[in-house]
Formats: C-alpha cells, sequence, structure tokens
C-alpha cells in the first residue's frame, strides 16, 4: 500500500498549476487524471493534454512503499482545496482504491495504474536555452496573445511567435487584419531561436509566470519548448511551420502622429462601442485640427459621438477600424499614453509607446465604415 502524508498547500499548489490543462474536454477519459509518483524524495505531480504536459514536484512529510497511480485530477483538487489552512492530508492508495483522510474527513477515491499514462516523449535533437526574469516573459506574452488568430486554416497564424535574434527576444501575435509585436533586450547573447506557441500554451504561461524577477528557463527544440518555472517543468509542442515576415506589416513611412491618454481613449471608445454595429463593429476616426471624433453607428441608425481635445495640427482625416481590436490593444496595456501614427487616407494605424516606440508596436488595418 502507497501512502503519502503531505500538507495541504504542498498538494494543492501543483494540482492547481495543471488543472486546466487536464480538465478540458478530453476525448482520452484517462487524461482527467493527475499522476502521483516519487522523484528524487519529492513527490511529482504530473498532468498532459498530449499537447501540453505539467510536471511539478512538492515536499511531503512522510512516504512509504512509493508506486505511482493515478487519480481524478478535479476530484483530488476540490477535496484538498476544501480542507482548512495548513492541514495534514494522508492518502492510501491499494488496490484501485485511494482513501484520502484529514482531521475527521475522509474520502474514497477510484484510482488507475500509473503505468498507463500516457507521458509526452521528450525531445531527441539537442536544444537552445536561454534565461530570463519571469514578468519579462510574462508581459511579452500579454501584450501580444489578444492578436492570435482562432482556428485559422493558416494554422501558423493560431499562435505567437517568440524568437531570439542575439540580445532581442521578440514575441508576434497576428490574425491577418491586426499584428501585435513586442520585444526585450536580454543581458546576454543567445543562438537563433524561432517557435510557435499554441494559444493555450500561452494563456496557460501567463496564469503560471510570475510577476516577479524570478527566473524562467527556456530549453527549445524543434518541435518543443520546456519552460522550467521554479519546480514547475512545463511542455508544450510547437505549431510547425514558418512565422510570415512581420516587418514587412509594420509601417515606416507614417507621418501623421497623435499622442493620447490611453485612458481617456480607452473609455471613449467603451462608451462608443455601446451603439457600435454588433456584427461589423466598426468605429470611424474623423480628426481635424484639435479634435478626434469617435464615431460608432448601428443598422438601426443610432449614433454614438465622442470628441477629444487633442494635439494634432495636420491635415484632416477620416478612417475606420474594428473597435474591437483597438479596445483588446489598449485593455491589454498598462501605460499612460499611447501615440496613433496614421498614413494616407485608408491606410493602417500604428499604435506605439511614447518613449518605447521600438519595444511595442501594434498596427490595425482600416476598414470601410
Amino acid at each position: 500500500m502507497t501512502t503519502i502524508v503531505i500538507i495541504r498547500e504542498n498538494l494543492l499548489g501543483p494540482i492547481q498549476s495543471l488543472l486546466s490543462i487536464v480538465e478540458r474536454r478530453q476525448t482520452m477519459p484517462i487524461l482527467s487524471n493527475v499522476l502521483l509518483d516519487m522523484e528524487n524524495d519529492t513527490l511529482r505531480v504530473q498532468g498532459t493534454d498530449l499537447e501540453i504536459q505539467v510536471k511539478a514536484l512538492t515536499s511531503v512529510v512522510e512516504i512509504n512503499d512509493p508506486k505511482p497511480f493515478l487519480v481524478s485530477a478535479r476530484k483530488l483538487h476540490d477535496i484538498v482545496r476544501s480542507l482548512p489552512e495548513g492541514s495534514r492530508v494522508t492518502m492510501e492508495n491499494k488496490d484501485g482504491k485511494l482513501l484520502v483522510r484529514s482531521g475527521k474527513s475522509r474520502f474514497n477515491l477510484h484510482t488507475l495504474e500509473g503505468v498507463d499514462f500516457p507521458c509526452m516523449a521528450p525531445a531527441s535533437e539537442p536544444g537552445i536555452s536561454i534565461t530570463l526574469p519571469q514578468r519579462t516573459l510574462k508581459s511579452l506574452l500579454e501584450r501580444v496573445q489578444y492578436a492570435v488568430a482562432q482556428q485559422d486554416v493558416r494554422f501558423y497564424l493560431n499562435g505567437t511567435y517568440l524568437g531570439v535574434d542575439g540580445l532581442h527576444l521578440t514575441a508576434v501575435a497576428t490574425d491577418g487584419h491586426r499584428m501585435a509585436f513586442t520585444t526585450h533586450v536580454m543581458e546576454t547573447e543567445s543562438s537563433k531561436i524561432e517557435a510557435i506557441l499554441p494559444r493555450k500554451t500561452v494563456s496557460e504561461l501567463i496564469k503560471l509566470l510570475a510577476p516577479n524577477d524570478d527566473p524562467v528557463s527556456l530549453m527549445v527544440y524543434p518541435k518543443q519548448v520546456v519552460f522550467s518555472i521554479g519546480n514547475l517543468e512545463f511542455l508544450t509542442k510547437v505549431i510547425e511551420g514558418k512565422y510570415p515576415d512581420y516587418h514587412r506589416v509594420i509601417p515606416t513611412t507614417h507621418n501623421r502622429h497623435l499622442t493620447v491618454s490611453r485612458l481617456a481613449l480607452l473609455h471613449a471608445l467603451q462608451r462608443a462601442s455601446i451603439l457600435s454595429n454588433e456584427k461589423v463593429r466598426g468605429v470611424r476616426f474623423l480628426l481635424t485640427s484639435g479634435n478626434l471624433a469617435i464615431i460608432c453607428s448601428n443598422s438601426e441608425q443610432e449614433e454614438a459621438h465622442e470628441d477629444m481635445e487633442v494635439d494634432y495640427h495636420q491635415e484632416p482625416m477620416d478612417v475606420g477600424f474594428n473597435i474591437t481590436y483597438l479596445l483588446e490593444v489598449l485593455n491589454h496595456l498598462t501605460v499612460e499614453q499611447v501615440t496613433c501614427s496614421f498614413g494616407e487616407t485608408g491606410s493602417s494605424m500604428l499604435l506605439t509607446i511614447p518613449g518605447a516606440e521600438e519595444q511595442f508596436k501594434y498596427v490595425v488595418m482600416p476598414m470601410r465604415i
């Protein structure tokens, strides 16, 4: 009989880190389970959906006759979470039954043999390693992930591009209608790296990465990437294919610039969007000397009109955009001001951060309204 004695928090944290991965609708019932096993005198908690695999190591109070077994991730999570903080949890696995005890509480769960667990195969090719602060990678991914395509036939657009060239770490996402680009200068130079991370991978990483300077290490292989975050190992497949040349999309000749408060523009767009067409989601930007008019209308001939005083004294402009694309970028930034740059009427808009124009670029294609 395998017996594990562990403090509640030491078990709850690892299960929470992989719960959303194993819990999505699974074609194989076994994938809704978590694997519990021993590794170098610590408890290994592991889950996978065969695209992502998370392994967390955690300390135990005591363990006897360690043998790997599988148990429902959701049920074990809910049981452990319901226990008082600091509780000592005892798990006894025998003959396909797991007894979970803590205080006067007892739970019996069904288990499976650990040897049946479909672990993802490690990479056989050599990889390239980089290390950076968790807050840096978290910020890079947050600044671009909303622009990823959804179920596009151009499969390489359904992920976030992560690339390293020398000292520059770059993240890019696009759905063909808008593109988000951000870059960070690293402390040490690296070999060239290119990987396209699936949408689910990025959303899970953002949740796991902490907003601090603790390190995260990446080992990048041709078909997978391994992220080491503290006592957690996050392995993901990558999307195979060649990412498009994003440099060609970024305009370099836009000569009409407008710097505004991010929150003021965000709030004006949020109010105007109330009367936007639910299908088209269009918004007009009417720029005249000293004023930006934000106009939305719908099929019922209702209209919202917002005026903003701006420092703009160039030629008047009238251009339309998808308001959702503007709301998403402004919601994901945390800066005080943004700069909107325009070319000729009917051209794309380039949104940057004053003083950090090379670190973040967001391109939105125009639309007819």
